[in-house]
């Protein structure tokens, strides 16, 4: 039953890293290598006025603005391609700022000023987005514009920050981290329609389909991507349920087809797949429940074995499978013949329970009895804490005592915005539009789009 289950979980798993794989991301550096590009950053540069930040848009055309070097060149060329391409297939206008240090600024605040000052993404859409990275801070932060607020949420900003980047910012890695970050939005807002488009021509941009006469209308359900994978996986995993339920129904051993057929119970199959296993599942518990209750034949004298009910069974059953009876961690299932020469018992474990197998009587019976804060942590000492297990079976006990750390002191951990929740308000320092565009066609104030933002996005630390 081990290795058929695993063999479901190999499934599982590898169809997954199919589908992960659509998303192509950067897989990082060797840690020799990151860290020789951690150490070329200029540790000693600070930029704390939005107006000393190069407009690398208006000076050179460039999406990635790194002044203190936290970026390699090939970084940077990775980045640009995807800046470039999500600027020609999506209308999507996207900076990137990496600085060592802005003095005592709050990195979104001050990110939002920046961001109207530049006026990053277009004055008519507004689907612009500045992602801040600032190395002594420990900080990443992203900006939306009020256009962009829609198809990349606050909430979207900060999983692509914890999944994306956190992991390889902590390892020094910027290179990495800010590759898989932007791919991260590339990938998020592929996923999406463009809600506004500056170029009135551009009648498909990439987006589902319009008919001849321009006007928009939605892909069907059943032609997009996610149904389709969707009913590739609802097939996949029928077809290794009925693969289940043949061998279940070749096998001899009633009490081996009820663990065959097991997994097959549960109704996280009937949620996450209604169609077919809303009915699988209901045929699985019912046909488990006929095999479990079945009138089974001894295999040592060929006689005709009955089950005994819950009170008859105990004076077969040792305290330890009564003590994990009365916690059901496992219930037992006893038959017998009528001579009662042959007595089998049988273990019919529970999916989920809070017990676990003592080390000492070898019972699953074993938990947790408590975890408390013996002394709690401040700002300038840790604290401390104590788990109590315990055996309901033999009483054996075991305590455990742990370090609680000091308390942090951090005003930029997680979603920010003034009062504590995430995106969305304005900032009392910034304003709307930016810069904006001149008589003359150019562009005044160092502002290249003429988007605004009203403090959208999130932060994250690490």
């Amino acid at each position: 039953m081990k290795n058929k289950l695993s063999l479901f979980i190999c499934f599982l798993l590898f169809f997954g890293s199919i589908n992960f794989a659509q998303d192509d991301y950067y897989k990082g550096l060797p840690k020799s290598d990151a860290k020789k590009y951690y150490a070329e950053i200029n540790t000693n540069g600070s930029i704390t006025d939005i107006n000393d930040v190069p407009n690398i848009k208006f000076l050179e055309n460039k999406n990635v603005c790194d002044p203190h070097f936290l970026l390699a060149d090939f970084a940077e060329e990775k980045i640009q391609e995807i800046t470039d391409r999500l600027q020609a297939e999506k209308d999507y206008e996207i900076m990137v700022v990496c600085l060592n240090s802005i003095g005592g600024n709050e990195p979104r605040p001050w990110g939002t000023d920046l961001f109207n000052l530049w006026g990053i993404g277009d004055k008519d859409t507004e689907n612009g987005l500045l992602i801040l990275v600032v190395n002594d801070i420990h900080n990443v932060s992203f900006i939306t514009g009020r256009g962009m607020e829609s198809v990349l949420t606050d909430a979207d900003s900060y999983t692509i920050q914890q999944d994306q980047m956190i992991p390889y910012f902590k390892q020094n890695d910027y290179n990495t981290g800010v590759i898989r970050g932007v791919q991260g939005v590339e990938n998020h807002l592929n996923g999406k329609a463009v809600l506004y488009d500056s170029d009135p021509n551009d009648v498909n941009n990439g987006n589902d389909y319009y008919t001849d006469y321009g006007n928009y209308e939605p892909t069907p359900f059943y032609q997009t991507s996610s149904f389709i994978i969707y009913a590739v996986f609802c097939a996949f995993v029928t077809v290794l349920y009925f693969i289940f339920l043949i061998i279940a129904f070749t096998t001899r051993d009633l009490h081996k087809r009820y663990r065959i057929m097991k997994v097959w119970t549960l109704l996280i199959f009937a949620i996450l797949l209604p169609i077919p296993f809303i009915l699988l599942v209901i045929l699985a518990r019912k046909q488990s429940h006929k095999w479990r209750n079945m009138d089974r034949i001894g295999f040592e004298t060929g006689d005709l074995l009955h089950k005994l009910s819950e009170e008859e069974e105990d004076q077969y059953l040792s305290q330890g499978q009564i003590s994990e009876e009365i916690v059901k961690s496992i219930d037992y299932d006893v038959w017998t013949n009528i001579a009662g020469t042959e007595i089998v018992i049988l273990p019919y474990k529970k999916w989920f329970t809070q017990y676990k197998k003592c080390i000492k009587c070898g019972f699953k019976t074993y938990t947790k009895l408590y975890d408390k804060t013996i002394r709690a942590a401040t700002y300038t000492s840790s604290g401390s804490g104590e788990k109590k297990y315990q055996c309901k079976n033999c009483g054996h006990q075991h305590i455990v005592t742990y370090k609680i750390p000091r308390k942090q002191k951090s005003s930029s951990r997680g979603y920010y915005s003034g009062g504590g929740s995430f995106g969305g308000g304005s900032f009392g320092g910034g304003s709307f539009g930016g810069g904006s565009r001149s008589s003359g066609g150019g562009f005044s104030g160092g502002s290249f789009g003429g988007g605004s933002s009203r403090g959208g996005g999130s932060s994250s630390s690490w």
